[in-house]
């Protein structure tokens, strides 16, 4: 396998060490990536697939990496978006991860000063020693080359990732990924969960959301009812029947509202909404390690 750094915007790690568990490694950032260090790897012709400019641009907003092993880059998106989804589930804020890289940027930090020799004495101790130009290949790939991000509620999400929760939800990649093989309706959970917050229109990305959640089960009657009754009783085992049904119902209006062209304006409130029940949806598939049919959740409702 091979290592594909993602620097992650907005979020921040709530200590200094690294974490990792399995394929994966929260990389912290220690250093500053100067402009002359990137404009030395299009010197040398290093494969970075995206305008170094732009690399900058983002980089301003990186606290932190998280580190993929995967086969290919594909994979190693595919993972990444799993991790994410995840995150999210546990209250994490939706972030963007633009690019990857085969090596940390803390590693190419500084790379420019290094490797002309008559600078590095300038450069913070740290710095004076890792890759040149000429003894790495620093590899660059682009992901979501995206300044929009929907970020919902920042009072009741946060930015703040602990090590805690960077390895649970490590941890429970392979869990979902084995769901996912026996159910492949839980992948559009997380899809949505990855891509909604990249619509920068609410009404789309509320839309995507209940695309997602609509496929876990084929409703052809009572749509609004039968929906947020089973989802209700699908999320029993973390949240309250009732607290979902009435989330459930309420975010169906609105979806249903903005796909009939009759609401025009949505608000801040009604995407967390629609965010909070993908959310805990997630949260239920994970904690029951599978997704029940229509007619197993209905005995399930009716048996307690």
């Amino acid at each position: 396998m091979a290592p594909y750094y993602f620097p992650i915007l907005f979020w921040t790690p709530s200590a200094v060490e690294d974490a990792n568990r399995g394929d994966f490694s929260l990389v912290c950032r220690k250093w500053g990536v100067s402009i002359f260090d990137l404009y030395s790897l299009v010197a040398e012709k290093h494969p970075i697939r995206l305008p170094v400019e732009l690399m900058q641009i983002f980089l301003a907003q990186v606290n932190l990496e998280i580190l993929v092993d995967a086969d290919d880059y594909e994979k190693a998106c595919r993972k990444l978006n799993v991790l994410r989804a995840i995150l999210y589930s546990q209250g994490i804020s939706p972030t963007l991860a633009p690019f990857a890289t085969n090596y940390s940027l803390n590693s190419y930090a500084g790379i420019n000063a290094r490797s002309s020799g008559s600078s590095v004495d300038r450069l913070h101790e740290g710095l004076r020693h890792g890759i040149t130009i000429t003894e790495a290949k620093i590899e660059g790939w682009p992901n979501e080359l995206s300044l929009m991000c929907l970020r919902g509620d920042l009072e009741h999400l946060t930015n703040n990732l602990t090590c805690d929760a960077f390895v649970e939800a490590a941890s429970a990649v392979p869990i979902w990924q084995s769901i996912e093989d026996k159910y492949p309706a839980v992948r559009n959970i997380c899809s949505a969960l990855a891509k909604a917050p990249l619509m920068p229109d609410l009404s789309s990305s509320i839309l995507h959301i209940w695309q997602a959640l609509e496929s876990l089960f084929r409703i052809e009657s009572e749509i609004t009812y039968r929906t947020s009754i089973l989802l209700a009783e699908l999320c029993a085992p973390i949240v309250p029947r009732a607290s979902t049904y009435a989330i459930a119902k309420k975010s169906y209006g609105d979806r249903s509202k903005i796909a009939h062209g009759s609401n025009l304006s949505v608000d801040t409130v009604q995407w967390m909404r629609a965010w909070g029940l993908l959310r805990i949806t997630c949260q239920a598939i994970l904690q029951r390690e599978a997704l029940p049919s229509a007619d197993d959740l209905l005995n399930e409702l009716l048996m307690r």
